[in-house]
């Protein structure tokens, strides 16, 4: 069986083009750093990408959380991120 991947451009959301993700390429990375989204893997010197199983896992996981919505999510974890735990209803 061939693993697949996807990478941040097909991921990512932009003004002019929808992606995996209602949300921008700096929210991904942002997720990454404080663990809420899946590491990724360096395929090449300048390639790095997820296994689409571990992103089709996380999808699956905000589907199942209350509220089960990734913008919501995305929204509370770049908060969280940048520091305002206050703002993003955190205790």
């Amino acid at each position: 069986m061939t693993r697949r991947y996807i990478r941040i451009g097909q991921l990512a959301s932009t003004p002019t083009r929808e992606g995996m993700l209602p949300v921008s390429a700096p929210t991904i990375w942002r997720w990454v750093k404080i663990g809420k989204f899946p590491q990724p893997l360096k395929l090449g010197p300048q390639t790095t990408a997820w296994p689409l199983e571990a992103v089709e896992q996380f999808l699956q996981a905000c589907a199942t959380q209350p509220g089960g919505d990734t913008t919501s999510a995305a929204t509370k974890a770049s908060l969280v991120a940048r520091g305002d735990r206050k703002a993003a209803g955190a205790a």
